[in-house]
């Protein structure tokens, strides 16, 4: 990644508000998404969300929830950034999206109706929607996005990477612009795997990085941005709201503690990502955490940026949105960017913020988001 990519359009749909506005409006508010539910535990499923509100009702049947909350994240985006493509253009737009299980509701479904029922009964209608690349493929189709289309899968980093991937495809001039993010859905399987994990708060309350901290809360969402390389954006007379200036990852090797292994990977790529940055820890104004509630994974990271800072946890600008928004998953790293987005784009907003996506598996991303240079500070 290269700090010439730029962000030019943000598309937001989550549990605290759909579009950019909404959703840092209630961060600042720090009003919470997350519901008590009838048998305990919380979770954070988007109220009244209709698709049929954003974008043309026709075919939305076809589409499970997961390809409607990115096809409305796709149309918000694209609206953002008053994209237009030529009809029949030779150099069409793509779309990159990152997620952990895609839809994994309909997958489930259509398991569940072959045991039930037989493989000779099942409705081949919902089929192409148990493939984890359906959301990205279905948005694509709903908005005539011909270009790229791919689909990442690196558990709660899913949406940074997908964000790099989208990146390192503009540079490589692959494509004259892209949608890059993430997005999850809350349905009864993944709420089942949460119970099972152990991952739920009996409270409904997740405390991320609180001593007394027992647990997170079932979240879901899309956000994608419209990525173009500033000299691309400038030719266009976009408005970029800020840039993507350094990627890094690392893996937790095996041989050490769990926290103390994932503490040192995340230690780790948050350091590369500042180098591919070319800034030091002291430039960053806002870190956005990954930590979500967590016994085991909000101590590792909090290991990592005490490490990283050289400071306590409770000396640093720390913003932990999965306190507000539930656990996301794969498209955690891209509302967590959404964050970071909209503070570095206000007037007197940061200049640059690091965000976190650290996964229970040993994945580990850190993405750089700053301020635009000819921004005023």
């Amino acid at each position: 990644m290269t700090s010439s990519i730029v962000v030019t359009g943000c598309g937001i749909v989550s549990a605290i508000g759909i579009g950019g506005e909404p959703f840092r409006a209630a961060i600042e508010s720090e009003t919470s998404g997350i519901r008590q539910r009838e048998n305990g535990g919380g979770w954070a499923p988007i109220a009244d969300f209709e698709a049929a509100d954003y974008i043309e009702k026709k075919g939305l049947r076809a589409l499970d929830r997961s390809a409607r909350l990115l096809a409305v994240a796709a149309k918000l985006a694209l609206d953002d950034a008053a994209w237009s493509e030529p009809p029949g253009s030779a150099d069409p737009l793509g779309l990159v999206a990152g997620t952990m299980f895609g839809g994994l509701g309909s997958i489930a479904g259509f398991d569940w109706s072959i045991l039930a029922d037989g493989p000779r009964y099942v409705n081949p209608m919902h089929f192409p929607n148990t493939v984890i690349s359906s959301p990205t493929g279905q948005a694509a189709i709903r908005h005539n996005l011909r270009g790229i289309n791919s689909t990442i899968c690196a558990g709660l980093a899913s949406g940074l990477y997908a964000l790099d991937y989208a990146s390192r495809m503009l540079v490589l001039q692959r494509a004259p612009a892209l949608l890059a993010g993430g997005v999850e859905e809350i349905c009864d399987e993944s709420a089942q795997g949460f119970g099972r994990l152990g991952m739920l708060s009996p409270t409904g309350r997740p405390r991320p990085f609180a001593a007394d901290r027992d647990g997170s809360a079932q979240g879901e969402g899309a956000a994608l941005f419209m990525l173009e390389t500033a000299q691309r954006a400038a030719a266009r007379g976009a408005k970029a709201l800020a840039r993507l200036a350094g990627f890094a990852s690392a893996h937790a090797k095996a041989g050490e503690p769990e926290v103390d292994r994932q503490a040192r990977a995340a230690a780790n790529a948050m350091r590369a990502a500042l180098e591919t940055a070319d800034i030091s820890a002291p430039d960053i104004g806002l870190i956005v955490a990954s930590a979500s509630g967590s016994r085991s994974g909000d101590d590792a990271e909090r290991q990592a940026l005490e490490a990283v800072f050289a400071r306590p946890l409770g000396d640093l600008p720390v913003l932990a949105p999965k306190k507000l928004l539930g656990e996301t998953l794969g498209a955690g790293g891209a509302l967590a960017t959404a964050a970071a987005i909209l503070a570095v784009s206000r007037p007197d907003g940061p200049s640059h913020a690091l965000v976190n996506a650290i996964d229970c598996s040993g994945e580990c991303a850190s993405l750089v988001v700053s301020k635009l240079d000819d921004q005023p500070q």
